[in-house]
């Protein structure tokens, strides 16, 4: 995904998204499934060849795959922003529970992608 094209699709995220609430993430290697608001809504993101890419539908592609331990503290978290550095895409969220403030961060650059989750200056 080129960075002006991220650019244009932060936007809408923004618009969609913003001060709404993930449900549990979903991950199906090389994808990603972030379900927000009961499951209305799926940022779907897809890691390694032929992507990286990322898209809004409104089913998940995958229901039932596990997500990562870390990710789980995602689940309830609210999103608070939406922006972009290049070609990564940020996600500032704010959990539910403990209103902790996390930044998802995804590249989308080269032929594997990454998402990483960040407290701080601490990578989760």
């Amino acid at each position: 995904m080129n960075a002006a094209l991220l650019a244009r699709f932060a936007e809408v995220l923004r618009a969609s998204l913003r001060h709404h609430f993930f449900d549990e993430p979903r991950w199906f290697t090389p994808v990603l499934s972030l379900p927000f608001d009961r499951g209305r809504s799926h940022l779907v993101i897809v890691l390694e060849n032929p992507g990286p890419f990322a898209f809004l539908r409104s089913q998940s592609p995958f229901a039932g795959a596990d997500a990562p331990a870390r990710f789980t503290v995602l689940n309830g978290a609210q999103v608070e922003d939406i922006s972009v550095d290049g070609r990564t895409l940020h996600l500032d969220v704010v959990t539910r529970r403990d209103r902790e403030a996390l930044r998802l961060r995804v590249a989308l650059y080269g032929a594997n992608g990454h998402a990483v989750l960040v407290r701080g200056a601490s990578v989760l």
